[in-house]
């Protein structure tokens, strides 16, 4: 992977523009204020995470409707006062409550999972001139193979 460190946000994202779709991937872009107009050039693709909190939700509300389905029918079949073994209205409550935890469950999980973290250490901390990251210079992470040549750019090598 390769650093490019840049003085101006026009040549970050100048640089940015001309690698996209190149041989080089753009994996993450440090900056000392959000940049808008970097957000085209990363390979976001659909949201992961939307999806797996979907199917967290739906397990959560199956396995509530059907942990409630098998203790009151098959377990233990209470009638009071006429009312059916299966009796899904009461099982709603329970139901609603696991799927919003299980879906949150899955949130937090897939966050963590996506973004890779915890992570304690990471390549760029190597850097000595990547302290100025959130102050006052602009840094582009590319994968990529040497010799790359970026106009305006301060290539830093990372193992």
């Amino acid at each position: 992977m390769i650093l490019l460190e840049f003085q101006t946000r026009e040549e970050l994202v100048e640089a940015a523009r001309r690698l996209w779709g190149r041989e080089a991937r753009l994996v993450d872009a440090f900056t000392p204020y959000p940049v808008e107009e970097l957000s085209q050039y990363f390979d976001a693709g659909p949201g992961r995470v939307s999806r797996n909190v979907f199917w967290g939700a739906f397990l959560g509300a199956a396995t509530g409707f059907g942990m409630q389905t098998i203790a009151t029918v098959l377990d233990y079949p209470f009638r009071v006062a006429g009312t059916p073994a299966f009796s899904w209205p009461a099982y709603l409550p329970v139901t609603f409550e696991l799927g919003v935890l299980f879906g949150s469950f899955a949130a937090i999980g897939s966050v963590l999972l996506y973004c890779r973290l915890p992570r304690l250490h990471h390549p760029v901390f190597e850097v000595e001139a990547f302290r100025r990251a959130s102050s006052e210079s602009f840094f582009l992470l590319v994968e990529a193979d040497l010799p790359l040549e970026v106009e305006g750019a301060t290539l830093h090598a990372l193992d």
